[in-house]
């Protein structure tokens, strides 16, 4: 009896996930986008500047639908298929259909693979959310190389990257495609010389000054809000690869500058100052008149990026301190530059890399014991294993935010960084904690049972 509500209880759960799934595969996927460019279908795998991001949010996306549908007890392959179907659907509504959405083949595999993987995690879903012993020490030990392998990708994917092919300088454009820099550009420069609009002879040595603390400096009198980001001004290489660029998006000044992220076409991450701009073209047309102008710069300072701003309506600057807790920033599906709320980003991401080496170093931390009642086993914490889980842990979180930080010639985290993988720690050992309580529950039920019986 006990058997059938377990079964039926994991099936309503498998709908649920594999509705949800769907309905989000819908909204992200089937949404218009009428401002954008309607370019043709593509037979490339990892499509544009951002391709390895959106391989792994396409990835990440199908996840849920083909877990759900699996659980609900779809067959494997059945389940797969669904998902692959569902998949070429989306691809060929956004070629004919939804107006403003690319198609690619990539999106077609990238979307399988992830319905794959929700296949396989729910196949084995007992082996990771509700692991023995011995298997949860497993998996820790696993997480601890994951977690120390994505804080060092993190760390090394923030530092520029900026290519030796020639470079071209850019001041802002008075037409074309993208949304448009509604101001003027007075001057522009880097180090000691002046940026041109053409193509830069001494790209070499330009390069050598960014990465040595020169900034992109740019005068201007400044424009209405714009709807997007455009450029204010700006250089890439022959290629047409950003190296770095002043811009406005909305009342925001961004700056941004590659890094080892777009080495495998993932976000670079950007730093904004919010509310440099005037809040409306009349604003702005009052500025023009009045001849004020705005000096603005960007720039790497060898630990972090940084951007400033010096005007008639304010002076300030900002920093994105670089570290190994900003992999958060290569996989949004949107462009976003760094602000006030980049803390708390990081912290959330920090505390949830953390969350699940909790949840299995709780129940790592117990030795089995044969019960009394039944030939059943429950998990009793020993001291031992909890010191050795505990100081595995501690050394770990060490190691991530302390030695990764200068393998790179940075200072350590702040204290906020440190204390968010603790709450996220703990969080997941009271987790853990909970469904060993809960499986001790269930063995004494059973255990009662067979005795009456």
């Amino acid at each position: 009896m006990r058997r059938n509500v377990a079964v039926t209880q994991r099936k309503t759960i498998g709908l649920t996930l594999a509705i949800g799934g769907f309905a989000a595969i819908a909204a992200l996927t089937l949404t218009p986008n009428p401002g954008a460019d309607q370019p043709g279908p593509s037979l490339c795998l990892v499509c544009g500047s951002y391709g390895g991001t959106d391989v792994v949010l396409n990835i990440l996306l199908f996840i849920p639908f083909g877990f759900g549908l699996r659980l609900a007890g779809t067959r494997a392959w059945r389940a797969f298929v669904v998902a692959a179907l569902t998949s070429l659907a989306i691809e060929l509504l956004q070629i004919h259909v939804v107006v403003g959405r690319d198609a690619s083949l990539g999106d077609l595999v990238s979307n399988s693979l992830g319905g794959a993987v929700g296949i396989a995690l729910a196949d084995h879903w007992r082996s990771w959310l509700l692991p023995s012993t011995r298997a949860a020490r497993r998996l820790m030990s696993a997480g601890i190389a994951a977690w120390l392998l994505i804080l060092v990708g993190s760390a090394w994917g923030v530092r520029p990257s900026l290519t030796r092919f020639p470079y071209w300088g850019h001041w802002a454009s008075l037409d074309g495609p993208g949304p448009l820099f509604t101001g003027k550009l007075v001057a522009a420069s880097v180090g000691r010389a002046p940026l041109p609009w053409a193509p830069i002879s001494n790209s070499g040595e330009l390069r050598q000054w960014l990465l040595h603390g020169d900034p992109l400096r740019a005068t201007v009198i400044p424009g209405a809000p714009i709807d997007g980001l455009a450029p204010i001004t700006r250089i890439t290489d022959i290629r047409s690869a950003e190296i770095i660029m002043l811009g406005q998006q909305g009342r925001d000044l961004i700056f941004r500058m590659r890094t080892h992220a777009s080495d495998l076409r993932l976000r670079d991450p950007a730093v904004r100052i919010e509310n440099a701009f005037p809040d409306s073209a009349a604003d702005a047309s009052h500025v023009r008149t009045q001849s004020d102008t705005m000096r603005i710069a960007g720039g790497y300072t060898g630990d972090a990026y940084r951007v400033s701003v010096n005007g008639p309506r304010m002076v300030a600057s900002r920093e994105l301190r670089l570290g190994p807790g900003l992999g958060w920033s290569f996989f949004l599906p949107f462009s976003y530059a760094s602000g006030r709320v980049t803390a708390w980003l990081t912290a959330l991401w920090l505390a949830g890399l953390l969350a699940p080496m909790g949840y299995w170093a709780a129940r790592a931390a117990a030795v089995e014991e044969p019960r009394v009642f039944g030939a059943m086993a429950r998990p009793i914490p020993a001291a031992a294993p909890r010191l050795v889980v505990a100081t595995s842990l501690v050394v770990m979180i060490v190691l991530g935010l302390g030695f990764v930080p200068r393998m790179f010639g940075e200072e350590p985290v702040q204290w906020w960084a440190w204390a968010a993988c603790a709450v996220g720690g703990m969080l997941g050992a009271a987790l853990g904690q909970l469904t060993m309580a809960a499986e001790g529950r269930g063995s004494q039920c059973v255990g009662t049972a067979d005795v009456r019986g």
